[in-house]
């Protein structure tokens, strides 16, 4: 996990998180506060940098997706997903990305000033939540994720009683 770091800046309307590494559910709780916080802050475009991303669990897709969800809501732009390989771009369309998110191929990344996201301590009621929640904002982008993450709902809904 060392190699794994969650990067962002704003700059005027604009929020960009950095994902770097592979990215897992343990850093998952951070980057929820980040998005949440940038929420607040009322941006007006959303990005999302995965071109220096190796892997990326559903937990963390689905913190992704709550991105979509948020400007969907709001009747903002769609957020931009930056990619640069092929495995990445098959990975965000088959959780049906492509159709919520505009999906940007970059090979070449614009140099930005960012802050580091590093890890929160929770609890692990609370991550067993963060995990629930974030595979349930999957589900609700397309029915092939309603199936594809179905089992994994109920699992983790078993877990929690």
């Amino acid at each position: 996990m060392a190699d794994s770091r969650v990067l962002y800046s704003a700059q005027e309307d604009v929020f960009v998180l950095k994902f770097i590494g592979d990215i897992r559910f343990t850093l998952c709780g951070a980057i929820d506060n980040v998005i949440h916080r940038a929420f607040e802050k009322n941006y007006q475009s959303f990005v999302v940098d995965l071109t220096e991303t190796t892997g990326i669990d559903s937990t963390a897709l689905g913190v992704l997706a709550q991105i979509a969800v948020h400007t969907r809501k709001s009747n903002l732009p769609k957020p931009s997903l930056l990619i640069a390989d092929a495995y990445m771009k098959h990975v965000l369309e088959g959780v049906c990305f492509h159709q919520v998110f505009n999906m940007l191929k970059q090979d070449d990344p614009k140099q930005q000033s960012f802050k580091e996201i590093h890890p929160v301590e929770i609890s692990e009621r609370d991550m067993v939540d963060k995990v629930l929640t974030a595979h349930k904002r999957l589900m609700s982008l397309s029915k092939e994720n309603e199936e594809q993450f179905k089992d994994v709902v109920q699992a983790l809904e078993q877990n929690q009683s």
